[in-house]
């Protein structure tokens, strides 16, 4: 029984993409990093809740600093019923 593939040499097949580093570098990546709004939603069991704010807040500071976003914890039940809280992320 004979196959189609050949040696270990992948640059003769020709339905592989290139590796990135073999790409044009005017052709874009497959997943380019983008600037589009980026939000991610996070359950909190309500116990680790206060550990993502932090005392006086400041562990949820230091969270947006340096990440560069806006988070914000939901009141306990507000968007999913018996889940303690919900933690949103929103990309700036």
């Amino acid at each position: 029984m004979s196959g189609s593939h050949s040696s270990s040499d992948d640059s003769s097949d020709s339905r592989k993409r290139p590796r990135e580093k073999d790409m044009d570098p005017d052709t874009s990546p497959k997943r380019p990093n983008c600037e589009d709004n980026v939000q991610l939603k996070i359950l909190v069991p309500s116990i680790a809740a206060g550990a993502v704010i932090g005392k006086s807040g400041e562990a949820i500071g230091r969270i947006q600093k340096d990440t560069n976003t806006k988070v914000k914890i939901s009141k306990q039940d507000e968007f999913y019923p018996g889940k303690k809280y919900t933690v949103f992320v929103h990309g700036l």
